[in-house]
């Protein structure tokens, strides 16, 4: 199982890191789904970019020390 959640951290760490602003809008995309705004036509702030690309290192970090055992 530990397999698996390292597996999983990696695939969203890696994601998140190299392609902030593409995973943040679709994120906001999703979250759009419902409104009367289409999904279309929203956009990721900065702020949101930015703790996309952090949370993808810690995603990143997390996923090697569950792998390697620690």
């Amino acid at each position: 199982m530990p397999t698996l959640a390292a597996a999983l951290l990696l695939a969203f760490g890696v994601s998140n890191a190299v392609w902030p602003y593409r995973m943040a809008r679709l994120g906001e995309r999703l979250d759009a789904l419902g409104t009367e705004r289409g999904s279309g036509e929203v956009e990721p702030t900065d702020w949101n970019v930015v703790f996309t690309r952090l949370s993808g290192g810690v995603f990143l970090f997390g996923g090697v020390a569950l792998a390697l055992g620690a």
